[in-house]
């Protein structure tokens, strides 16, 4: 019940603050995500996805093409957004 409680009553703790290593318009996405008011969270799960492109986007890949396609493919399952 405490948890619960918390959930409701509490913001949750800002990303950046549990992992230095998130960057900030990721930890803007997941703070809008788990935003208490239904008004201020993504309007839809292809909104997400389009936030979370431009963020890949803007990153440093890293990933040979097949972990990108995982990664990619993951997240369209994820979201509803499967090819």
């Amino acid at each position: 019940t405490e948890l619960l409680r918390n959930t409701q009553k509490e913001d949750p703790v800002p990303a950046q603050k549990l992992n230095t290593d998130v960057n900030y318009p990721l930890a803007q996405l997941l703070e809008k995500i788990l935003q208490k008011s239904p008004r201020r969270r993504p309007a839809s799960c292809e909104d997400v996805v389009r936030v979370i492109d431009c963020i890949r986007q803007g990153l440093p890949s890293g990933l040979t093409s097949e972990e990108d396609s995982g990664l990619r493919g993951f997240l369209r399952r994820a979201f509803g957004r499967e090819k």
